[in-house]
């Protein structure tokens, strides 16, 4: 089981989990025509976020003659620094927002430096039904009550200002997502 780049369209975000991944449904492009399976993928916030900056700043850096000389060590760095951390909360709709600016990537699977970023987790069956509504949520909510869920994490998170960071501060709507010690197929020919 894999996630092309061509997939990057279809992945719909979940939202974060333990504060360093972003959850997200996927059907593979390859399956668009079979049944409906989905994939349950995790991204790297930060990776995912240096990713996208890297691109960007590369981009930027090169319309201007002056700046071509800067390296792309420097670049990488910059993007590193800049880039949410661990532990930073996103919202739903930031999880989905960097989804988003990824599938514009060229290399969006590895982060600046080149680590891996993106890693289907589960092959979830075909739960979807088509008046089932958004995917996301359906998913989210048989995770929640197939796992207890975490405490609640508080809306008020101190760390960088929004000027310091791209995204805020703050939790997914005040939903808390389970661990992923899920009753799913999960698909041992990732590892």
């Amino acid at each position: 089981v894999c996630v092309a780049s061509s997939d990057l369209p279809a992945c719909q975000a979940i939202g974060q989990w333990d504060a360093k991944v972003i959850m997200a449904v996927c059907r593979p492009h390859h399956q668009l025509q079979q049944p409906r399976h989905l994939l349950l993928v995790a991204f790297d916030q930060h990776a995912v976020h240096e990713r996208v900056l890297l691109e960007h700043l590369a981009k930027r850096w090169s319309r201007h003659p002056r700046r071509r000389q800067c390296s792309r060590a420097r670049l990488q760095s910059a993007s590193c620094r800049a880039a949410i951390r661990f532990g930073d909360i996103l919202r739903r709709r930031e999880c989905a927002e960097l989804l988003s600016l990824l599938r514009h990537c060229s290399a969006p699977f590895q982060c600046a430096h080149g680590r891996q970023a993106v890693w289907p987790i589960a092959r979830l069956n075909p739960l979807i039904d088509e008046g089932k509504g958004d995917a996301a949520d359906y998913i989210l909510e048989a995770l929640r009550s197939a796992v207890p869920t975490p405490a609640p994490i508080s809306d008020s998170v101190s760390g960088p200002s929004s000027e310091q960071r791209a995204f805020s501060s703050t939790f997914l709507s005040d939903r808390e997502l389970p661990s992923l010690a899920v009753d799913f197929k999960v698909c041992s020919d990732i590892f």
